[in-house]
């Protein structure tokens, strides 16, 4: 693999303040070519109940971490191995996530829905796709505990392709806010509530339906189905008991999480914020027909050269992808590598300040070349490869900096539009 050398001046330049314009082009700086970079993201694995049909939303990027306290992992890839979750994470489809006995999360998805997850909760998005198309799906399963569900444009205009599936039912929305809760033996003992699946409304409505039949559910009402430990029943009479239902009140495990306020301010302006996400991705640039990689690269290098000369933070970041996160690797003046890692959030906050400490600033490029990245082809591509040598000086923090690098990026194609979403400048 190859490392990124950062010279002197860098260095101390990485020592003083953190630098977003620089450790940008380090993004996940342990990349060595289009190759090596084609396998650093971990397949997630196929939870699906049926697992006989190939998932082709595996690895979408589902949701992002907004709001989080106490540990939340990802169970990721074919082996399952556990990842945790931070502030700023991206969640994809095929992701297990799951929260400890003291920890709760919040996701933004990717439709503008929220997710409250809730303590002991185990939960996964199997299907998931929000092009802003009639084909838009969603469906959750939630293995254990609790989600509180905001849901975005593909529960209030494709509702059809929604659906939040339980042990004991399945639950479909038409525009809603709810909170699914599936209730364990192990949970229920000592208590006075029957082992099953259970939906809270809170506004909308829902449908809970499971191989006996099925009942709507209003805002302010809960239902509930059984749980399986019953399906052996044969008479009629039992049958019935079998059939999901409305309660007569709201049980009381039924608790507000540590992010209960800012859920209830979302739920009130989510039809509207949806509304608008949709107009937006609708109206996102169409994704190319054709492959030419080194159009592609002049356009998006010439979009991102202009945005730093312009000093123009907001334009940077928009060039690159929310999942991406920082690297640096530096090496100090006895030889040894240290690494410095930071959030998309440390990035974001920085870059702003970090332009504007920039002063005479001026940088060519001595070389361009791009190909398609490995799988794709010559007819249409998702994903491009860019190495460019480049020479740059100016000030920063009112001291002099000048040096030539490789920059090398991969693009892809998110939502339309062409955002870097790993990177790596080598210093010469």
């Amino acid at each position: 693999m190859q490392a990124v050398t950062v010279s002197f001046a860098l260095l101390s330049c990485l020592r003083r303040r953190f630098n977003p314009l620089l450790l940008l082009l380090a993004l996940t700086a342990l990349v060595a070519g289009p190759e090596a970079i084609a396998q650093d993201k971990p397949a997630p694995a196929d939870s699906s109940a049926s697992g006989a049909k190939a998932n082709s939303d595996l690895g979408t990027p589902f949701g992002v971490v907004y709001r989080l306290t106490g540990e939340v992992s990802a169970l990721r890839g074919s082996d399952q191995s556990a990842h945790a979750l931070h502030l700023g994470d991206v969640t994809y489809v095929g992701d297990i996530i799951r929260t400890g006995p003291d920890a709760e999360a919040v996701l933004k998805t990717n439709d503008a829905g929220m997710i409250g997850i809730r303590a002991n909760t185990e939960f996964l998005a199997e299907r998931f796709s929000a092009t802003a198309k009639d084909s838009d799906r969603m469906t959750l399963r939630i293995i254990a505990g609790s989600l509180r569900v905001i849901s975005g444009w593909i529960g209030r205009l494709h509702h059809e392709n929604y659906a939040i599936r339980t042990p004991a039912a399945t639950i479909g929305v038409r525009g809603t806010d709810h909170e699914p809760y599936v209730l364990a033996a192990e949970r229920a003992a000592g208590t006075p509530y029957e082992v099953g699946s259970y939906d809270k409304v809170n506004s909308g409505r829902t449908v809970m339906t499971n191989a006996r039949g099925e009942q709507e559910i209003a805002a302010g009402q809960v239902g509930f189905a059984r749980g399986s430990n019953a399906s052996g029943m044969q008479t009629r009479g039992l049958m019935t008991l079998l059939l999901p239902k409305l309660l007569d009140r709201i049980p009381d495990f039924y608790v507000g999480g540590h992010f209960e306020g800012d859920l209830d301010e979302y739920s009130k302006q989510a039809d509207s914020t949806s509304a608008e996400k949709y107009k937006q991705q609708q109206s996102a640039p169409a994704p190319v027909s054709s492959c030419d990689p080194r159009d592609i690269a002049k356009d998006w290098i010439g979009r991102y050269d202009k945005a730093v000369a312009a000093q123009n933070a907001e334009s940077v970041l928009a060039l690159f992808a929310d999942d991406a996160t920082v690297d640096a690797i530096v090496r100090e003046a006895e030889g040894k590598l240290t690494t410095m890692t930071f959030s998309r959030q440390e990035f974001a906050s920085s870059t702003t300040q970090a332009l504007r400490d920039l002063k005479n600033f001026s940088q060519r490029r001595l070389t361009l070349e791009a190909v398609a990245m490995p799988g794709e082809n010559a007819a249409a591509c998702a994903r491009v490869y860019i190495k460019s040598e480049v020479l740059e000086q100016g000030k920063q923090s009112g001291k002099p900096y000048r040096f030539e690098s490789q920059e090398e990026f991969v693009l892809e194609q998110r939502a339309g539009a062409w955002r870097a979403v790993h990177a790596v400048v080598t210093e010469h």
